[in-house]
């Protein structure tokens, strides 16, 4: 007897007790890019009246109801045991016949749920604090959370005298435990988990590095702080140039709309961060100007912002629109104009509107300009950078991915199935071992195999696979398409000659001796650093990578922010991460293949896939391992149970088994 919960409440099934077909499997072999879960085929309920009121009344358009919009808590039992004990179920449509519906397991649901979620909405403010000289220097002991480490994002600069190379703390970037954020997207989702290599070295020091543009600040800053909106008004802004090759005028602007931070002072905007911004004049502008007979004395203006820098006395024209009169002694306007500058400032820099007027011969000659009431200048602050001491925000500067993409990323690279146990909201990372590992505890279905039909016999898994399987990592062009690469060769023809089976969502680094002989990884993004006023600018484009901590102990590395040099008593051990360390572990997919994949490929070569039809009951569903192998006496064969297909109580269903 089958029994169905919607939200908790007992539905009518109809008094035929129609089947409800299930799907069950977790990780097809063949696929490896997709997971697998348990589900329903599309089956219809009747429109009674338990029913209707349940699904909310789906067939009175009159009544307002959600459930079509949402995805109700399910759960399906026979014979008293729980087949879906904490599943979904979705409304398909309704028809005469009654409700169409499909209930799966909740792990669909979370990964759909983690696909919604980039790396940057988890909640990582534990792991914030602020950008300091001694917080780089003491993340160097961390192993887990985040860390800074010496990348080569630049050239490094030349040791002094006494052999100590002092980098400028803006040469350091935050990089994050791969560890700590598989983790906390578990936890934060409402998960608990087992990994099996959770506590292996090669995962316990993989780290991911800085590699954006901007060192964000947090997602919750206010740049409005920064922005500024003022206007001309309500007199014109006047001026006349007379007998001169040239002159210049601050346009004032005295109606301030707003300015929270209190950066304009009438005549020039001054920037309290390292943002950036995007300036923008909006006028209507009129010129009036005489020349002689022989045109010799035509006359242009330019409307321009011009941005001082902090430590400077010269005003630099970043953006300027010229306008020239056309005629002699006539008034020309030019209606509805704007001059717009992108630019970055740092704490200091400032920002004006200026009017520069060109007489080509002044002599006898003149120009007047008007600047119409209701000119506006805004100027909108977006993320420039992190400024010393300020907090950085952990979340706000991680690769732009999901959640589930990076998840699967993980578990692909150690040739792991994720399988949820929902009563307990727990998921178990299994690994291929553990199967083989478990032929002592194999099942016996030797008594359960029907003879009714013959085995359909398949000798390769799917297309997924080549005859030379490929794993690796995303493609940058700045790094060799090979590195990292690896391969499984598989001895079937039937099989197309090549296929990429998993492409990562990390490049693979190179390594490259920098600073007199100190190996680091190059993941370059500074083109034209400047050592001596500590202007870096990391402009290079470059992918999301992976690398594995490792300290040095030996190094002449100190840190430097201007005049304030860290003492040589500070000297320590540095993280120098690499993606392939020397006698230790690598990232190369040539050696995680050797590592983590050697029972996917014992199955994957001499592929012996056998479906056939078992007679199963809610026991076998319900206490099912996947990782438990499946044993044949009359063939003395164990299997790898692929997936079961439609099944239903009473009846024969297809399975798939693989051939271990």
């Amino acid at each position: 007897m089958k029994e169905l919960y919607i939200e908790g409440e007992l539905v009518d099934l109809g008094t035929s007790d129609k089947p409800i077909p299930i799907q069950k499997a977790v990780n097809k072999v063949g696929d490896p890019e997709k997971r697998s879960t348990t589900v329903s085929n599309i089956f219809t309920l009747p429109w009674s009246e338990r029913n209707r009121r349940i699904f909310g009344f789906l067939d009175n358009p009159s009544i307002s109801v959600y459930q079509p919009y949402r995805k109700l808590k399910a759960k399906l039992l026979q014979n008293g045991r729980e087949i879906i004990p904490n599943g979904i179920c979705e409304i398909q449509g309704t028809s005469d016949q009654g409700i169409s519906t499909m209930i799966y397991d909740s792990i669909v649901d979370l990964f759909e749920y983690l696909n919604s979620k980039k790396l940057s909405d988890l909640d990582l403010r534990f792991y914030n604090h602020t950008y300091t000289i001694d917080n780089i220097r003491q993340s160097q002991a961390n192993t887990s959370g985040y860390k800074y480490p010496v990348i080569g994002y630049s050239e490094l600069p030349s040791a002094n005298e006494n052999g100590y190379r002092y980098l400028s703390y803006k040469l350091f970037r935050p990089a994050f435990f791969v560890k700590t954020l598989f983790k906390e997207i578990l936890v934060q989702a409402g998960y608990t988990f087992d990994f099996p290599f959770f506590n292996e070295r090669r995962f316990n020091t993989e780290l991911i590095p800085f590699t954006n543009k901007v060192f964000k600040k947090p997602l919750d800053y206010d740049f409005s702080f920064e922005s500024v909106d003022v206007e001309l008004f309500p007199d014109e802004f006047y001026r006349r140039t007379t007998d001169a090759n040239s002159a210049k005028f601050i346009v004032a602007m005295y109606n301030v709309i707003s300015d929270p931070g209190n950066h304009w002072n009438d005549l020039e905007y001054t920037s309290t961060a390292e943002i950036s911004v995007r300036a923008t004049f909006k006028f209507t502008l009129s010129m009036l100007s005489t020349f002689l007979s022989d045109g010799s004395g035509r006359v242009y203006l330019a409307v321009m912002w011009e941005v001082l820098r902090q430590g400077t006395t010269d005003w630099i024209s970043i953006q300027a629109e010229e306008f020239r009169n056309t005629q002699e002694n006539l008034r020309e306007e030019f209606k509805d104009r704007q001059c717009v500058a992108d630019v970055e400032l740092r704490e200091g820099d400032k920002l004006r509107v200026s009017i520069e007027t060109h007489i080509l011969n002044p002599i006898g000659n003149y120009m007047d300009l008007w600047v119409s009431p209701g000119a506006r200048a805004t100027i909108n602050a977006e993320d420039g950078g992190l400024q010393y001491g300020e907090v950085v925000s952990i979340a706000a500067n991680l690769p732009d991915m999901t959640q589930k993409d990076f998840i699967k990323d993980v578990w692909q690279r150690y040739c792991c199935t994720p399988i949820e146990d929902s009563t307990k909201k727990h998921i178990y990372f299994k690994h291929f071992s553990e199967l083989f590992r478990n032929k002592k505890n194999a099942i016996d279905w030797s008594t359960k195999f029907t003879t009714d039909h013959e085995p359909e016999v398949d000798f390769k898994l799917s297309d997924k696979y080549g005859q030379m399987s490929y794993f690796r990592y995303k493609e940058v062009d700045t790094v060799d398409n090979n590195l990292g690469i690896g391969s499984i060769s598989i001895t079937n023809e039937l099989l197309p000659p090549e296929l990429t089976v998993i492409t990562s969502m990390f490049s693979a680094t190179s390594s490259i001796v920098l600073g007199g002989g100190l190996l680091m990884a190059d993941i370059k993004m500074v083109s034209d650093p400047d050592h001596e006023q500590e202007k870096y600018d990391f402009s290079e484009d470059t992918t999301p990578r992976l690398l594995l901590d490792r300290t040095v102990q030996e190094n002449n590395i100190l840190l430097k922010r201007g005049d304030t040099l860290e003492s040589t008593d500070n000297a320590g051990p540095m993280s120098f991460p690499l993606f392939s360390i020397e006698n230790g572990p690598s990232l190369s997919f040539s050696e995680l293949i050797k590592e983590y994949f050697i029972e996917l490929e014992i199955m994957l070569t001499d592929t012996r896939v056998e479906k056939r039809y078992a007679l199963l009951n809610e026991n076998d569903l319900v206490d099912l391992d996947f990782f438990i192998p499946i044993y044949d006496k009359k063939s003395s064969q164990y299997y790898y149970l692929n997936q079961i297909q439609n099944y239903i109580e009473g009846e024969p269903c297809k399975v798939e088994l693989v051939k271990m």
